[in-house]
Formats: structure tokens, sequence, C-alpha cells
């Protein structure tokens, strides 16, 4: 198993994987996810909240070379398995960009823009969710703000929340 980030992770990660026994499963390795070293390699990717911060600052096309990247890496039925911010709300623009400190800088993923991009894979299966969570500032107040989330997830629309989260396989 492979932990990557652009620089190693292994500071950060190591004592958590250590905590759980899994320090000595795992290979900590710098990986650029714009130019990933690996053809054919993996038969799994999971990544979080990392598309924004790659093609942040203008650099739209680098969203699309790192999916790019990811497919040509993983096997042949190889999976992907994500989770990326989305654009949002207009209300959640505001409010990223005024209180957050990578919120203007950071690329949101437009809903619109989710089947396009990973249009090369053969299978593409994602649900969108949270609206109100983001609000919170504490661990108590997105807990009470995720029940609110979930009583009125089927009357916001899908473009409107924050979260995308899926599964994409490479061709076989």
């Amino acid at each position: 198993m492979i932990c990557s980030d652009l620089n190693s992770p292994e500071e950060n990660a190591k004592e958590l994987h250590k905590k759980y026994n899994l320090d000595k499963k795992i290979q900590y390795v710098a990986i650029n996810a714009t130019a990933i070293p690996f053809e054919n390699k993996f038969d799994v990717i999971i990544f979080k909240s990392i598309l924004g911060g790659i093609s942040g600052g203008g650099n739209d096309h680098l969203m699309q070379q790192t999916i790019d990247q990811i497919y040509k890496s993983l096997k042949p039925g190889g999976l992907l398995f994500f989770a990326e911010n989305l654009e949002s709300s207009a209300m959640h623009r505001f409010i990223r960009k005024r209180f957050v400190s990578w919120g203007a800088r950071w690329n949101y993923l437009k809903y619109k823009d989710i089947e396009p991009l990973f249009q090369q894979f053969s299978e593409l299966n994602y649900q969108t969710i949270g609206f109100f969570g983001t609000f919170g500032r504490t661990e108590k107040q997105r807990r009470i703000l995720s029940k609110l989330d979930k009583f009125l997830h089927k009357l916001i629309p899908k473009s409107k929340k924050y979260i995308a989260y899926g599964i994409a396989k490479k061709k076989d």
C-alpha cells in the first residue's frame, strides 16, 4: 500500500498508521498527482479533496490532468474512490471567499463537470451530500447541522450540495 502526497506524508501519517498497527504495511511516497510515475499499477486509488487545491489559482486544466493520471495508474478494472468539495451555492462561495483562508484560491468542482471529468472510466457512480453542515464551527454544531442536511436532503438540488463522493471503474 502506498500513502502519498506532493511531499512525503510520512511525518504526518505514520503515527496514525502506527496506532492501528498498519505502519509496516504502508510505503510513504511523494507523488505529484499531475504526473504519476506508475502505469497499470494499482487496483484501488482513494483520494479526498485534492482536485480543488491542485487546480486552484487558475490552473483548471490540472483537474482533468490529475484524473487522467489516476486513470493511467489504475490496472484494468481498477477502482477510484473519491470525495471532493463542490462549488455548491452562492452562499457557500461567498462564505468560503470571506472566511476560509484558501477559499478564494481553491477551484471547487462544479456539479455539471463531474461526468465529463470522469468520462474515460467505464462506470461512474456518485452522490452529493451536505448543505448546512459545512457552516458549523465546532463538531457539535456540524453534527446538529448534518441532521438538518439529512432531513432536507431530497429538497436541496444536487448541484447546491457541497460534497460529491463516488466510485469510478477503469475499463477492463
